[in-house]
């Protein structure tokens, strides 16, 4: 056993990307140990043997009520929210030196000096952002856009063993336990907002600012790769790819428009190179795996407002993915919230997916709210604004599962 853990977290659909960053790590660290936190379950999906690190399914490291955490978040809130639980379950089994990667990472240089900084600091974090954007900027992500997501990526992380590291752990561990939501309206953002805290909260925290680390569409603004260098100053050492489209790498993100990848040839080559690594590793076969976690026990599928309004009554309904008669599934269907395949689906899915229908719908629904604007006045308006406002959230709508209160004949005096 080595004194230094190196892992990742993925559900099986990402196994062509977890390859990729093992076999890049190996290239550069043969004698670290390399593990891989499976945020599914493997059912047969994951060749340990052929595999280059150890898979531990994420069901097996210590989390508490685990199966109604899996139920609680989608895929991707679900792969982060386990992030802390990791680190504090390779804590325990003694290694010194704990390293995450996300899976879309390539290592193109050894760790030796991030090695070096955890002999110093407990805790190691990368910015987002090194350099201001442009005043007259108005492209995303903006300056905005990561006060909104968190001042630090959260796809790397390092720790050291310490009294710092364990504490740490142990309160991020609570937040991620009930809080890790993508949910912009109520100021979270997964694991990854919790984390401007830690400078404040803990002294032994290093902000590693070498822009050789995570290189990623956040910060091409402030790096330019030349050669095997950073601006020809400082070794690229990792690249984080994400949001990458293997469709159409011109978008280098799809959360990112400030780049094309046409205009940025000192990054072609690696994006070309990463997509074709990634379908050599079987990233379309693995991209179609069922997620175990996304499926009641009748496959019916799990859909976003199952998700958000189950901790309400949680208590009710330890496991959320059973069936039947007095299941937390029965009550969805009595309420009419199952979320099943359906022609509204299909639409919506069309608007996520496509910027023309997108911008279409936005066009729609604000013609809808100029026609209310107009028919209750400016001031009743505004009210109905702040209420969405503050009540956006589906998990604040918990009146769809549950009889609202006066909501009989008998008490129709009752106000808005």
């Amino acid at each position: 056993m080595s004194e230094i853990a190196i892992f990742t977290i993925a559900s099986s659909n990402y196994l062509a990307y977890v390859r990729l960053l093992m076999q890049s790590l190996r290239q550069y660290h043969p004698d670290v140990d390399r593990h891989l936190i499976l945020a599914d379950e493997a059912d047969g999906r994951c060749d340990t043997e052929a595999e280059l690190y150890e898979i531990t399914e994420a069901r097996s490291i210590g989390i508490d009520d685990f199966m109604q955490m899996a139920f609680r978040y989608d895929i991707m809130e679900f792969n982060t929210a386990v992030k802390p639980f990791a680190f504090r379950y390779f804590l325990g089994n003694g290694y010194k030196k704990i390293i995450y990667f996300d899976p879309d990472i390539l290592l193109y240089h050894n760790l030796q000096e991030l090695f070096g900084l955890l002999d110093r600091y407990s805790i190691i974090l990368t910015p987002h952002l090194t350099t201001p954007l442009p005043i007259d900027d108005t492209l995303n992500p903006s300056e905005q856009t990561c006060l909104s997501r968190g001042t630090y990526n959260l796809g790397f992380l390092a720790l050291s063993e310490s009294h710092d590291a364990r504490s740490f752990c142990d309160w991020w561990c609570r937040k991620c336990s009930e809080s890790c939501y993508s949910e912009i309206e109520t100021g979270l953002f997964v694991d990854q907002k919790w984390i401007n805290f830690v400078p404040a909260f803990w002294s032994s925290v290093h902000i590693l600012r070498h822009q050789g680390y995570n290189v990623a569409y956040w910060n091409l603004h402030e790096r330019r790769i030349d050669g095997a260098s950073i601006n020809g100053e400082v070794p690229l050492i990792f690249i984080h790819f994400s949001g990458i489209m293997l469709n159409d790498l011109n978008r280098i993100s799809k959360y990112q428009n400030r780049f094309k990848l046409k205009d940025r040839s000192d990054v072609t080559p690696y994006f070309e190179e990463y997509r074709d690594l990634l379908i050599a590793h079987g990233h379309r076969e693995a991209a179609s795996a069922l997620y175990r976690y996304g499926f009641f026990d009748d496959d019916t599928p799990i859909g976003p407002v199952a998700r958000r309004l189950y901790p309400s009554v949680a208590i009710l309904f330890p496991n959320p993915f059973q069936t039947g008669s007095g299941t937390y599934h029965a009550l969805l269907k009595k309420k009419r919230l199952l979320e099943r395949p359906s022609v509204r689906m299909r639409f919506v899915r069309d608007v996520i997916a496509d910027d023309v229908k997108r911008e279409n719908f936005r066009k729609w629904i604000n013609v809808c709210f100029t026609i209310l604007c107009r028919v209750v006045g400016i001031r009743f308006y505004h009210l109905i604004m702040n209420y969405l406002l503050d009540n956006a959230s589906i998990r604040k709508q918990t009146f769809l599962l549950h009889q609202p209160k006066g909501s009989n004949r008998t008490h129709e005096h009752n106000r808005f």
